[in-house]
């Protein structure tokens, strides 16, 4: 069966041949009428998403988020963010993950009053047309997530991403301005616990080399869907801890290099099934 929360489909069998005819006929119906409603109207899917946001926004983790933000730019002296970059949100239209990370986006873009670009390899026409309904900016082309932020302080907002997006972004901002940053995505500590120093640092060079000197803030996941949030965390990286680099160290900066074993990180010049 299709739940809100895990969005997974279950068939159920039985021993008797009769009862398992019978409930695999009952399944192939709702299977169907699940495949029906994969493709939403514009409409639609605008109204369902504004229909999260005022849920999410009624959550305890709604202000969690928004304490955590401001802690995050009080560390790097700041009370705003010029705008909010987005990658790797997925098909919010059909699965509940990200539907509610984009009422997050939505509800920060509203408090902060900034511009969001956004771009997904997954995105369909009609979220796409959604997006820009919602005043998002739709970026046109696989940037692989080297989007340079420079001088104008930034979220970066990447829930549930693959490392490597995340290395790519900080292979494209590998300079002292990486200190305005703001990275909310997979907690860095526990890729850092999941994964040896040798292997993350030859599958994600630029987090390896940076981990010891970014600050990481977890966000209490007291969301009602924990799915969601689960493992997330604000990065930020302060003047405090980037003076103490050695004074070579942006210098060092290895050309990315991936092989095409992980489905998660999606190439500009790979097509997504």
């Amino acid at each position: 069966m299709v739940t809100e929360e895990n969005d997974e489909f279950t068939l159920v069998k039985y021993n008797s041949r009769r009862q398992r005819k019978n409930k695999l006929k009952v399944n192939k119906k709702k299977l169907e009428a699940v495949e029906c409603n994969s493709v939403y109207s514009v409409n639609e899917i605008v109204n369902n998403v504004n229909n999260a946001v005022n849920k999410f926004e009624e959550s305890p983790f709604h202000q969690t988020l928004l304490n955590e933000l401001k802690n995050s730019l009080s560390l790097l002296n700041l009370n705003s963010i010029d705008y909010i970059i987005c990658y790797g949100l997925g098909n919010f239209s059909e699965n509940i993950c990200p539907k509610y990370q984009l009422a997050a986006l939505l509800s920060i873009k509203t408090v902060y009053s900034c511009n969001v670009l956004i771009y997904d390899p997954l995105f369909s026409k009609n979220e796409i047309d959604s997006l820009k309904h919602l005043n998002l900016i739709v970026i046109e082309n696989n940037e692989e997530g080297k989007h340079i932020v420079g001088d104008h302080p930034a979220l970066v907002f990447m829930p549930h991403c693959s490392k490597q997006l995340t290395n790519n972004f900080l292979y494209a901002n590998w300079s002292p301005l990486i200190h305005n940053c703001i990275l909310l995505g997979n907690s860095w500590s526990e890729i850092e616990c999941h994964t040896t120093d040798a292997l993350l640092k030859q599958t994600a060079y630029h987090i390896y080399k940076l981990k010891s000197y970014v600050t990481e803030i977890k966000i209490k996941n007291n969301f009602q869907y924990p799915k969601t949030f689960s493992g997330t965390s604000f990065h930020v990286f302060t003047e405090e801890k980037l003076i103490t680099l050695p004074t070579d160290f942006w210098n060092n900066k290895p050309e990315l290099f991936y092989t095409n074993s992980d489905p998660e990180f999606v190439t500009a010049n790979k097509k997504h099934n």
